[in-house]
């Protein structure tokens, strides 16, 4: 009968069970498929033998588990005897509030950070809280784009530059405010070319000719300060010019970092005051300067050679540099070099003391004249009274006789000031 089985369906059956080995459960069944597993007889023509043996094994063996029937068909076998799995553990867990993660008393450092932050942002958050109360007392150092802006905008707030259009974009306002410094800059230099040069001219002219007619005629110190002025100007405007034809992209650095390079009609209010500003802090670090020098020189008994000595040369170095400060001269280089400058200024006040004697001691002087004559020998001005300052400067006139008196002048107003 074996013989008579069909050779195609046996060999196909002999295939599938040798990819499916059948656990050793009968023997009977066990004799029968190792027989035919073993000795296939190529002469087998029977046609239903492999499909009721198939059906028999298939029937009888559906319900063990096979592991490689697992794998080639992708079902999982029962899980009876498996333990029950573990909870699964987020290995990246969200970020957590410390209200809802509580730390122990291991962990110590943790619930500081956020202590640590929160001060680190009140501290932070204080100084830009109150940003016009830094910029109002000048404290704070301007950028080149802030202080800019609020020179254009002082100057548009005083009639100097005109505002831009309301529906102007912000490129249309650019543009705008660079056209009217720029016209504004023309002017200056054309006020300097045209109008200066002819009113110098004219009083000089007017003094000439009255001393050609034998007469004693000079110029007023009003006049005589104007004079002055446009010929520093006229120092002042070539490199300016120059910077505005060939390097105009450095003009703003030149009017914020270098702005005593700017002539005076070229220099918008705001730019002067902040001049002036930066001129009195400097007086005032070297008038402290100057008053701790002599204390230092009254405890060792030398106050008397400085203040009663003979003028520049009795200075030691820290006392020329103290004087150049509160004289607004320059303080850098050798002390030889600083003297030199100190003696020629001297020489310009000497000349400006002999106008204001011949005036009337300072009489005619305005408040802010009075104030500026002042500072530039050397006072801290107080807010006072004109009256007071009228005192101050008479009391200087009368003391300044010569150089030597004036640095002795100088050191005096040092010492005694209080602020």
């Amino acid at each position: 009968m074996i013989r008579a089985l069909n050779k195609p369906l046996l060999k196909e059956w002999t295939t599938a069970q040798a990819l499916k080995p059948i656990p050793n459960r009968s023997r009977s069944f066990s004799r029968c498929r190792r027989n035919i597993l073993i000795r296939p007889s190529p002469t087998i023509s029977f046609p239903y033998a492999s499909l009721s043996i198939a059906r028999i094994a298939n029937a009888r063996y559906s319900t063990l588990p096979d592991e490689t029937n697992v794998k080639t068909k992708g079902i999982p076998p029962p899980s009876t005897s498996v333990p029950p799995r573990k909870p699964k553990v987020d290995l990246r867990p969200a970020p957590k509030t410390l209200k809802a993660e509580p730390r122990g008393t291991t962990q110590p450092s943790r619930p500081v950070k956020p202590a640590i932050r929160e001060d680190s942002a009140a501290t932070s958050s204080a100084p830009s809280s109150s940003p016009e109360a830094s910029t109002s007392t000048g404290s704070k150092p301007e950028g080149l784009l802030q202080a800019t802006q609020s020179d254009i905008l002082d100057a548009t707030k005083r009639g100097i530059l005109s505002p831009p259009p309301e529906d102007t974009s912000k490129l249309g306002r650019l543009w705008h405010n660079l056209k009217q410094l720029f016209y504004f800059y023309a002017r200056g230099i054309k006020m300097i070319f045209v109008t200066h040069r002819r009113q110098a001219s004219a009083i000089q002219r007017r003094v000439q000719e009255a001393q050609a007619r034998g007469e004693q005629a000079s110029m007023t110190r009003s006049e005589t300060r104007f004079v002055q002025t446009y010929r520093m100007d006229l120092v002042k405007l070539l490199p300016f010019v120059l910077t505005i034809v060939v390097l105009e992209e450095a003009l703003p650095f030149v009017v914020l970092y270098l702005p005593g390079l700017l002539p005076s009609t070229c220099l918008l209010p705001s730019q002067h005051e902040r001049i002036e500003a930066k001129r009195r802090e400097k007086q005032v670090a070297h008038v402290t300067i100057a008053k701790l020098e002599l204390e230092r020189l009254k405890s060792q008994r030398q106050h008397d050679t400085f203040v009663e000595g003979n003028g520049l040369e009795s200075l030691n170095g820290e006392l020329t540099r103290a004087v150049s400060g509160i004289l607004a001269r320059s303080t850098w280089g050798p002390v030889l070099l600083q003297r030199h400058r100190i003696a020629k200024y001297l020489t310009h006040i000497a000349n400006d003391d002999a106008l204001l004697v011949k005036e009337g001691m300072g009489s005619g002087l305005k408040a802010e004249e009075l104030v500026e004559a002042l500072e530039e020998r050397g006072f801290i001005v107080n807010p006072t009274t004109p009256q007071d300052m009228l005192q101050q400067l008479q009391w200087w006139l009368k003391g300044a006789t010569d150089d030597k008196a004036r640095i002795r002048l100088v050191l005096q107003a040092a010492s005694s000031n209080s602020k």
